[in-house]
């Protein structure tokens, strides 16, 4: 007698994006799941396949589906119904998005990272708020189970969307062992910088370019320092995903001052990690955050590291005396200029131990692994 195959669909879309928390959180835990279960079958739909075979292509048990369309409404309530019908699903996992009209013989998951737009629509356009409340909720009741990122993101979605607690599980972000494992010295990945970007002492932010991201917080505070007069480079990192103030200014600057402040993105993975890691130190002012991946990722690679106490962040307690209130501009500007001080002090390996102890892919990816058991 054949023993029946367990099919997992993955809806893929976000990993065909970049590197951005929803792609990383995904990259790492179905990594670990797919590994751990090899008598499963795992399909995985994407509009980039060359992409998503660089990054799974290595197991056997997965197999690539290029959506038919890449119109996002056509791609959930068309193209995925299919798919699963076809295919014969058992599992499907979607990021804060599923199909309303469901296949009977699947269960729905669906991660929802945050509803940050509820809590702080003066962050949002109106049009971006409406309609993503209208289907992440809806998503998060219809699904048979829903996951997210952090007890703050649980306790919201519990309390906003009316859910009951017993149907959401956390299943944390974590730093990837490219991080964790990486081996260059501080020295080497500076000349790195150095001989490619031409970029020397500087401080960095890495994060996509939006209001609630506070990156001209971080400008302003670099301006109002004069810190350009004292050796100092400001490094900012990320795609401009929703309109910010922070690009005005930047682009507003004098030529002399702004020949000391850098804004880059799409540059390679490799040399991210070489920016976290030639840093003088990191900052993370964001003011509203569903976890927060980026200050943890500097922090394992030893790297001084500033980092907000506010929403998810409140959780980051072995920051300590380098985590501020954003919207608090005296206290943000004294742990600023305490970091400028003293940064070659800190002690970054007690951070970097509480980080690896507190948060894991592995655990995270168990806690789904168990639900995909359930058959």
């Amino acid at each position: 007698m054949s023993i029946k195959q367990t099919k997992v669909f993955i809806e893929g879309h976000t990993l065909d994006k970049g590197n951005d928390g929803a792609a990383t959180y995904l990259k790492n835990i179905y990594n670990i799941i797919i590994m751990q279960n090899k008598e499963y079958v795992f399909y995985i739909g994407s509009n980039n396949p060359k992409k998503i075979s660089l990054l799974f292509g290595k197991f056997n048990n997965v197999k690539i589906i290029k959506y038919k369309f890449k119109n996002s409404f056509l791609r959930t309530f068309i193209d995925i119904p299919n798919i699963i019908k076809t295919n014969k699903i058992n599992f499907a996992h979607f990021t804060y998005l599923i199909p309303f009209i469901k296949n009977k013989n699947c269960k729905y998951f669906v991660t929802t990272h945050d509803i940050l737009f509820e809590d702080f629509p003066e962050y949002f356009p109106f049009k971006y708020r409406i309609i993503r409340s209208f289907f992440f909720k809806l998503s998060v009741k219809l699904a048979d189970q829903v996951f997210t990122i952090s007890n703050y993101s649980k306790k919201r979605i519990e309390s906003v969307y009316k859910l009951n607690s017993d149907n959401i599980c956390i299943t944390s972000c974590a730093v990837s062992k490219d991080f964790i494992e990486f081996n260059k010295s501080k020295t080497s990945s500076k000349k790195y910088i150095s001989n490619k970007y031409r970029i020397n002492n500087f401080i960095l932010y890495v994060s996509r370019i939006e209001k609630r991201k506070n990156q001209s917080l971080l400008l302003e505070q670099f301006l109002d320092k004069k810190l350009y007069l004292k050796n100092w480079k400001l490094v900012f990192i990320g795609s401009d995903s929703l309109k910010s103030d922070f690009l005005n200014t930047f682009n507003s600057l004098p030529p002399k001052i702004k020949k000391n402040i850098y804004w880059l993105y799409d540059i390679p993975y490799k040399d991210l990690i070489n920016f976290y890691n030639a840093c003088e130190f990191f900052v993370y002012p964001s003011s509203a955050e569903g976890f927060g991946i980026p200050p943890l990722e500097s922090a394992s690679l030893n790297v001084p590291t500033m980092c907000s106490n506010q929403t998810a962040m409140e959780e980051f307690t072995f920051f300590k005396d380098l985590s501020f209130n954003p919207r608090n501009y005296g206290e943000f500007s004294r742990t600023l200029n305490f970091m400028i001080n003293n940064y070659k002090n800190i002690d970054t390996n007690l951070v970097k131990n509480k980080i690896i102890k507190k948060y894991s892919w592995e655990r995270s990816a168990n806690q789904i692994s168990f639900f995909l058991k359930k058959v």
